[in-house]
């Protein structure tokens, strides 16, 4: 897959950026899904055969910063790279997850998803084994107090 194959819509990018530098075709990469927002490649140091970082184009240290068209577009790559893993790895689910910061273990500071192939044998974890369970604010109060930090345009259903 070449970047040729699509068209790209102008993003920025951060030349130390590691991602970024994959994007750009300056580091190598196994690259296995591309669209106009995002690039999919296999991670380098994988925790399972398929391990897929889907990538968007644009540079963006943190989830809540990126565009919604590139948030989009990242999606679209997560489910096409989700059923890609399902049918080449004979997987019969995904683990789809974000390290969304530093304190949640992201390491490259730009966002990514990763996609890793799971089977019922496999001895892997739900994303519930992340935490343990630890709460100290009941969920009426976390729920108010979410609501107000999101913005008053939000109308809960």
């Amino acid at each position: 897959m070449g970047v040729n194959s699509v068209t790209l819509v102008t993003m920025d990018q951060d030349p130390a950026c590691v991602f970024c530098r994959i994007i750009a075709g300056d580091l190598p990469s196994h690259t296995v899904f591309e669209n106009e927002y995002c690039v999919a490649f296999l991670d380098v140091n994988p925790v399972t055969d398929g391990h897929v970082m889907v990538v968007p184009r644009h540079h963006c240290g943190e989830v809540e910063a990126l565009p919604a068209a590139s948030y989009a577009g990242v999606m679209e790559g997560v489910a096409r790279v989700s059923a890609g893993l399902r049918r080449s790895l004979n997987a019969s689910a995904t683990t789809i997850g974000i390290n969304n910061g530093p304190d949640a273990g992201q390491v490259v500071p730009h966002v990514h998803v990763h996609l890793f192939p799971r089977t019922a044998t496999d001895g892997g974890a739900s994303l519930h084994a992340v935490l343990r369970a630890k709460t100290h604010h009941s969920l009426e109060e976390v729920s108010r107090g979410l609501q107000a930090a999101i913005g008053a345009d939000f109308a809960p259903t």
